[in-house]
Protein backbone atom coordinates (compact mmCIF):
# COMPACT_ATOMS: atom_id res chain seq x y z
CA UNK A 1 0.00 0.00 0.00
CA UNK A 2 3.01 2.82 1.15
CA UNK A 3 4.58 1.52 -2.29
CA UNK A 4 1.22 2.18 -4.39
CA UNK A 5 0.90 5.65 -3.26
CA UNK A 6 4.16 6.52 -3.41
CA UNK A 7 4.52 5.43 -7.07
CA UNK A 8 0.73 7.16 -7.76
CA UNK A 9 2.69 9.97 -6.16
CA UNK A 10 5.87 9.44 -8.60
CA UNK A 11 4.05 9.41 -11.91
CA UNK A 12 1.74 12.66 -10.42
CA UNK A 13 4.79 14.48 -10.66
CA UNK A 14 6.28 13.06 -13.58
CA UNK A 15 2.74 14.24 -15.65
CA UNK A 16 3.09 17.90 -13.87
CA UNK A 17 6.50 17.89 -15.19
CA UNK A 18 5.58 16.93 -18.47
CA UNK A 19 2.48 19.56 -18.68
CA UNK A 20 4.39 22.11 -17.26
CA UNK A 21 6.61 21.05 -20.64
CA UNK A 22 3.57 21.21 -23.03
CA UNK A 23 3.09 24.71 -21.87
CA UNK A 24 6.23 26.10 -22.25
CA UNK A 25 7.21 24.42 -25.83
CA UNK A 26 7.34 27.61 -27.47
CA UNK A 27 10.34 28.90 -25.05
CA UNK A 28 13.79 28.47 -25.54
CA UNK A 29 14.74 24.58 -24.19
CA UNK A 30 16.81 26.00 -21.19
CA UNK A 31 13.91 26.85 -18.76
CA UNK A 32 12.16 23.18 -19.46
CA UNK A 33 15.60 21.60 -18.65
CA UNK A 34 14.71 21.43 -15.00
CA UNK A 35 11.64 19.66 -15.75
CA UNK A 36 13.31 17.24 -18.10
CA UNK A 37 16.16 16.98 -15.03
CA UNK A 38 13.03 16.07 -12.59
CA UNK A 39 11.59 13.33 -14.75
CA UNK A 40 14.76 11.73 -15.61
CA UNK A 41 15.41 11.58 -11.81
CA UNK A 42 11.93 9.96 -10.88
CA UNK A 43 12.34 7.44 -13.32
CA UNK A 44 15.72 6.24 -12.91
CA UNK A 45 15.32 6.08 -8.50
CA UNK A 46 12.36 3.43 -9.18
Amino acid sequence: MRWKLQENCETDMAILAMGYLGQHVNRPVTPGSHAVNLVLQILETR
